[in-house]
């Protein structure tokens, strides 16, 4: 009959027609599910590469300071073999040993004062959360990078650990240059050679400075 008919065409469309409606809701799920893949792969990369820089830097900073501390350690050590072995000569006039003795303490204070600051500065760079840019710190802060780390809680004591050397350093030799000028004039009667090793010391410090 007719109707026999029309069911026995309009079952086998209607199957069709739901075959690629479903086909289609499919499709769309894929596609949508590959846009979720793929914008949490580049999510994941850009962290990644976030992290690699960010860890890049921290590395570089800390292979500063630890080339600071170890030139200060052994510039520390100076100190104390001019403190335990730098004794200055019988008749040594006193404005000369006032002028040494305040000069080794100098140089031994600001040195002291310089290896402090070296070691709050990596303290204070171990504490930095690399994996959480959303952390907030003692300041109150968020720093997702490390240079607004490093500016508001390293900087200043890394710039009193580098000055403190350089000034240190510099009180050090002074300090040998009274010794030595001490040692020369009074021990050997030799004015000549103290004079030519302040000279040649003051040049060389004026030079690299």
């Amino acid at each position: 009959t007719q109707s026999t008919w029309v069911m026995a065409w309009l079952v086998p469309t209607l199957e069709a027609a739901g075959s690629f409606l479903q086909g289609e809701q499919h499709h769309e799920a894929e596609i949508r599910q590959a846009d979720l893949h793929f914008d949490r792969e580049l999510r994941f990369n850009r962290e990644l590469e976030r992290r690699e820089h960010l860890r890049d830097r921290w590395a570089l900073e800390n292979n500063s300071l630890q080339t600071m501390t170890i030139s200060q350690s052994l510039l520390f050590s100076c100190v104390f073999s001019i403190l335990t072995q730098g004794q200055l000569p019988a008749g040594t006039p006193e404005g000369l040993v006032i002028a040494y003795s305040c000069c080794m303490a100098l140089s031994f204070c600001i040195l002291l004062l310089s290896i402090w600051a070296s070691m709050q500065t990596s303290g204070r760079m171990s504490k930095y959360n690399i994996a959480d840019s959303e952390q907030r710190y003692v300041c109150g802060l968020k720093h997702p990078t490390f240079g607004s780390y490093w500016k508001c809680h390293c900087e200043t004591l890394s710039h009193v650990s580098t000055y403190s050397f350089y000034w240190g350093t510099c009180f050090v030799i002074v300090t040998a240059c009274l010794l030595l000028f001490a040692q020369f004039t009074i021990t050997y009667a030799n004015r000549f050679a103290a004079v030519a090793f302040v000279v040649i010391s003051a040049a060389t410090v004026l030079v690299v400075g």
